[in-house]
């Protein structure tokens, strides 16, 4: 289609983010993340890389802030029904640290928030989070504006954008790997391993279909056990497995066995997401769409642009309405390509409205809760705030 052909256009006119990795580096920085779950000992085989040499490269990338594993759960099948992005400027109260964290120690007295990701830079911001439903939605609106106001901290200009959980397409959920191949795989092959278990099985679906999934393994059906490790290795995602034998006292086969039936029941999903800042990444584009109602755009979305669009970390839409974040190694890639994208677009008349894009600057940026993709399932009732709180009083994710 046109349409297709003109968005994939958008990335020939990149410069990519500053590469500065040995070969080496790429190569265990490319096969850690396209198979998380798969064993140090397999990747280095099919690196051509010798045990200690990789791991000692992995830690590297690790200490670097350049490999970061998270356990993501899929919220659909926990029982959530609502995605949101909120988007807001005239915000520079929240730059002050001590703001903040009385807004956030108050939200969590009264309902503790379900905020996953959030930027602040200069005077605007955004977040996203995840709902019970819409009710839960704007309950918790109502909730922070009255502890703002309590608290004498004005709320800004905040636009809220919302999209079914069950009728929203995913073309991508923070997964990088693309964008890293593009970037870091010059000269490099990554071998095609074969999954064996459920865990290795459930990173080869794609995330559209693993985050749209409906909800059929609620959080109630989960037995004691199963709830206890799905809090442990979300609460601390690099714990090997010996660690969380220690931990909750049953044996490493259990262990095995139950994750990957968490897994294997698609309530949870890994995935390596590196510090963008340190990889040379300086500006980061929020897009809100708003389509023609009635045009067929899904099914060609969903198809063609996972591959053609590796800067566009996350992308969400249903029928009338999307979401997107880009990252860039700088501001007139980011330009360009809202320029290119919005040409397409609306010469296909597929816009109802202008795109709304905000840019921000990471490099400058505040992220309090860089990937907190824990935080939502505390008010579903699953694990209590105190069970997620690390031993520096911080939750796993922080950066």
């Amino acid at each position: 289609m046109q349409y297709v052909k003109l968005l994939i256009l958008l990335f020939i006119f990149f410069d990519m983010a500053v590469r500065g990795l040995s070969e080496k580096e790429r190569t265990v920085l490319l096969y850690s993340m396209r198979y998380p779950e798969h064993s140090d000992t397999e990747l280095s085989r099919h690196a051509d890389m010798n045990l200690f040499t990789f791991n000692k490269v992995k830690n590297s990338l690790r200490q670097r802030g350049l490999l970061r594993k998270f356990l993501v759960p899929n919220y659909g099948s926990l029982g959530f029904e609502i995605i949101s992005t909120f988007s807001g400027s005239n915000m520079e109260y929240m730059q002050s640290p001590t703001s903040r964290d009385l807004l956030k120690e108050r939200m969590r007295e009264e309902k503790p928030g379900k905020l996953f990701f959030s930027f602040l830079e200069a005077h605007q911001g955004m977040g996203m989070l995840v709902a019970e439903d819409f009710t839960a939605l704007r309950r918790a609106e109502l909730n922070k504006r009255r502890i703002q106001a309590e608290l004498n901290i004005p709320s800004g200009d905040i636009e809220l954008r919302s999209l079914s959980l069950r009728d929203v397409v995913f073309k991508r959920f923070f997964d990088l790997y693309p964008l890293m191949i593009r970037e870091y795989g010059d000269g490099i092959t990554i071998a095609d391993l074969g999954a064996v278990s459920e865990a290795q099985k459930a990173v080869e679906t794609t995330w559209e279909d693993f985050l749209s999934q409906k909800a059929k393994a609620p959080s109630a059906q989960l037995s004691e056990v199963e709830t206890t490790l799905l809090n442990e290795i979300v609460r601390s995602p690099s714990a090997r497995d010996q660690v969380l034998c220690r931990n909750m006292g049953i044996s490493r086969y259990r262990i095995r066995r139950i994750k990957d039936e968490l897994f294997g029941r698609g309530l949870i999903k890994s995935l390596h997401i590196p510090s963008l800042g340190k990889l040379g990444y300086e500006v980061m584009m929020f897009t809100s769409l708003s389509f023609v109602p009635d045009m067929d755009i899904r099914s060609d979305m969903k198809k063609h642009w996972a591959n053609s669009m590796p800067n566009v970390i996350f992308m969400a839409f249903d029928d009338v309405n999307g979401i997107g974040l880009g990252v860039f190694p700088d501001l007139s890639s980011a330009s360009l390509t809202h320029g290119l994208f919005q040409k397409a677009l609306t010469d296909l008349n597929l816009l109802e409205e202008d795109m709304r894009v905000q840019f921000f600057s990471i490099p400058n940026g505040v992220y309090d809760n860089w990937f907190r993709f824990q935080d939502p399932l505390i008010t579903k009732g699953v694990w209590s705030l105190a069970d997620l709180e690390g031993k520096d009083g911080r939750y796993a994710g922080h950066s």
